[in-house]
């Protein structure tokens, strides 16, 4: 899944360079593309005369077609293709936007919302893309604007689809709080597939299982579940909802809705993909706490569909079986009074690391079903650790006190000073409420003294908020997050060396005095840093030129930090392979081979510390395992659930035999329509199945063996993700396996900023925060 660029201070000059809608190459030879271009060079070089010639010329030319276009639309666009079908409308909102900015930035506020107004009054559909991957409301950010100008400042109505959450009307589903009651639960909790059929060719491309016996399986699974899928409609249930007017909208729209029996009822009888409409009606099964049902349903796809996909937000393939065994090992690790284990169940997709389907093919074993009693799920979570002096070893990789050692057995552990050391990280970039890079504002963290007591604030002045009343009283004292961060377990911390320098002696205190070891990397070249290459189109990984930029980039971090005792290894990237603002998503081979191109440059420099990569997700994983043999360990922005990662260990063992960690990870502590602590019951539950996950498949521990740990995003709530970065927006920035179903950006945090007037030395810790120290300091 894509993660959304999430490393805030890289964004300083990216989002300066990319405030327009977006502009690929046939967007550039639009006409009034270009005046936006060239207003924004000419604002970037501070000729603010120049860059207000050109939005007014891209006005004064082209609103008529902006008009047109906006007139040809009766709602906000949704997909990608409709919204860069209007450009027109959305470059000449986009000029207005920039002309509110600049006059907001000369004092010249009435000029100001005048121009914020024109894009509510006349351009309210207008969109522009964000180098972060996803388009905003140009109408909504205006909207924002005036409101942060002039709170008194008379608003027209929003237009559907750009209001803020709390203006936005009810969605059109059924909003009654419901349970599921089944009408035909079916006669087996845990259906014998062997009773009504085979299995054939189990572990290869051409499994299929052979329904025998029809009827038998129909009243095994139970209504809702293939092939038991008509039943629902003579549930008495369908009948009333129908009746009462509750199954009208899409299914889609029912998702989170709290008519749970109306939604289990839309979605099996939906006509989507079964393997997709199987996993939903699971999920809503789930919420509505009949797991068993719901782990039938998950079942019914591996055994039935174990080849179906969906797409995330991001047009990147979702395979439903391998979710849907993830999800079933999440439950019955949540639920051992069910008293089952599933094991053997795999469905690998081979050609599954690119966006491209046609050549998928997928090798299935449903496994099976067996039972476990307490006595054996307490001795499995006894499972002691083997004396590995007695293992042979199969491979070393590095000389130094960091060292990757792979055992006989093929797991894999990370070892300092000859001590197995486990990546307990947290993402670290405590950015004071009202800086953003959107507008050139965000400072260094590591050099930030806002109250002029000559230390760093973050790590040395935050304090705890305990009763959350949004001052630091008298028994509330400065702690600072370095050592909130060691109260919670935290071993490790994420650093780039770009674009801000880096404050050496403060991570020296940081490893010092609180045990916080640095993986420090270099972005190569995503956002164009490093290869001298502009925004757009971004850096080019076959030009040699650019090639020999970044590898001085490279070189000189490890140069100048290589002897620092803090450094555990280095990394390489952040999620490049999605593109934006580099292209390898269009060349992965050529960006693959020069990363490890990068690694043969640091390994020659630096032989005593490993080397990493920050993949997005896996996607081509294939190339990686194919083009990086020197590179040491995988890492991967990830966000796939409170299941956790899936299949992603052993992807990465099949394809690379590497160790792997997850570079990212996290949730937000909003979910739209429920109270804070009921969204940050979520939020730590998402924490703790994805922590379980990564712990499971660490070395010995009965996983894949090849887990180094992972990375939380992150610590502190970042208030600019949505623009307005006085204003903590609750706003969706995308879709995702979160809560409510959408990426609230700016509530990832496992500690609070509260109302944001004490920033940046407030912390309310959230739920999520006790619960990782309870796990990483038991273990």
């Amino acid at each position: 899944m894509k993660e959304g660029n999430r490393i805030s201070l890289i964004l300083v000059f990216a989002f300066l360079a990319c405030i327009t809608c977006g502009l690929n190459a046939e967007e550039e030879n639009h006409a009034s593309a270009r005046l936006i271009t060239r207003a924004r060079d000419a604002r970037d070089r501070k000729d603010i005369d120049a860059a207000i010639a050109s939005l007014r010329q891209c006005i004064d030319r082209y609103h008529g077609e902006a008009d047109r276009e906006q007139a040809s639309l009766k709602a906000l666009p949704k997909t990608r293709p409709e919204i860069e079908a209007v450009p027109t409308l959305n470059n000449v909102a986009t000029a207005y936007f920039l002309l509110g900015e600049i006059y907001r930035d000369q004092a010249k506020n009435e000029d100001s919302i005048k121009a914020f107004k024109a894009v509510l009054t006349k351009y309210c559909f207008a969109q522009a893309w964000d180098p972060r991957g996803w388009f905003w409301s140009i109408a909504r950010a205006s909207r924002e604007s005036i409101i942060k100008l002039n709170p008194a400042e008379p608003l027209p109505e929003p237009c559907p689809g750009t209001e803020a959450p709390e203006e936005r009307p009810a969605a059109g589903v059924s909003q009654l709080p419901t349970k599921i009651a089944l009408h035909d639960p079916g006669k087996e909790e845990v259906v014998d597939y062997l009773k009504y059929g085979e299995f054939k060719n189990v572990g290869t491309k051409d499994y299929r299982y052979e329904v025998r016996d029809q009827e038998g399986l129909i009243a095994a699974v139970g209504e809702g579940i293939y092939p038991n899928s008509s039943a629902v409609r003579w549930d008495p249930a369908f009948k009333k909802a129908q009746k009462e007017k509750r199954l009208e909208g899409s299914h889609w729209d029912f998702v989170h809705s709290p008519d749970l029996e109306a939604a289990f009822l839309k979605w099996a009888t939906s006509s989507e993909p079964q393997g997709v409409k199987l996993f939903y009606t699971g999920l809503i099964l789930e919420k509505s706490g009949l797991i068993k049902q719901a782990i039938k349903c998950y079942y019914a796809i591996v055994v039935h569909f174990p080849g179906s996909y969906g797409w995330t937000y991001w047009r990147t393939p979702w395979y439903v079986a391998q979710a849907a065994i993830g999800k079933i090992n999440y439950l019955l690790s949540r639920h051992p009074e069910l008293g089952y284990k599933l094991v053997d169940a795999d469905v690998r997709i081979v050609n599954g690391y690119d966006n491209n389907v046609a050549d998928d093919v997928a090798i299935t074993n449903p496994g099976r079903f067996v039972k476990v009693s307490f006595w054996e799920r307490l001795k499995e979570s006894f499972k002691m650790r083997p004396a590995t002096r007695f293992l042979s070893v199969k491979k070393r990789v590095g000389k130094g006190k960091v060292r990757l050692i792979q055992y006989e057995t093929g797991d894999w552990e990370l070892l300092v000073n000859n001590k197995p050391y486990v990546i307990k990280g947290v993402t670290y970039a405590p950015t004071k409420v009202g800086q953003s890079p959107d507008n050139g504002t965000m400072t260094n963290w590591m050099e930030d003294d806002f109250n002029q007591n000559g230390k760093i604030d973050g790590p040395y002045d935050a304090f705890v908020d305990k009763n959350k009343n949004n001052i630091q009283d008298k028994f509330e004292p400065a702690v600072g997050d370095f050592r909130l961060m060691k109260e919670m377990g935290v071993n490790t911390i994420r650093v780039y060396h770009q674009p801000f320098p880096v404050n050496k002696e403060l991570l020296r205190e940081a490893y010092e005095d609180f045990g916080i070891r640095v993986i420090m990397g270099d972005f190569l070249g995503k956002y164009a840093l490093g290869s001298g290459a502009p925004w757009n189109p971004g850096t080019d990984y076959t030009s040699e030129i650019q090639q020999k930029k970044m590898l001085e980039s490279v070189t000189k971090m490890v140069e100048e930090f290589k002897d620092e005792p803090y450094i555990l290894f280095w990394l390489l990237g952040n999620e490049n392979v999605y593109g934006y603002g580099c292209n390898a998503d269009k060349e992965p081979d050529a960006f693959f081979k020069f990363a490890n191109e990068a690694a043969r440059a640091i390994k020659a420099i630096d032989p005593d510390h490993p080397v990493a990569i920050c993949n997005g997700d896996i996607l081509y994983l294939d190339k990686f395992g194919k083009d990086c043999p020197d590179i040491d360990l995988f890492g991967a922005n990830a966000y796939r659930g409170e299941y956790g990662f899936g299949r992603f260990w052993l992807d990465v063992k099949e394809e690379a035999d590497k160790p792997a960690f997850i570079t990212e990870y996290g949730c937000p502590a909003h979910y739209e329509g429920k109270p804070q602590k009921e969204a940050e019951d979520f939020q730590a539950d998402y924490h703790l199945g994805s922590w379980e996950d990564i712990r499971n498949n660490c070395a010995f521990r009965g996983g894949t063996g090849n887990s180094a740990g992972g990375i939380v995003f992150e610590w502190l709530d970042e208030w600019w993700k949505a623009y307005e970065p006085f204003l903590h927006d609750t706003k969706g920035l995308w879709k995702g396996p979160f809560p409510d179903g959408s990426m609230h950006e700016e509530w990832l945090g496992l500690c609070s900023q509260g109302d944001g007037k004490l920033s940046p030395f407030l912390r309310q810790l959230r739920k999520a925060y006790f619960t990782y120290k309870k796990l990483w300091l038991k273990n």
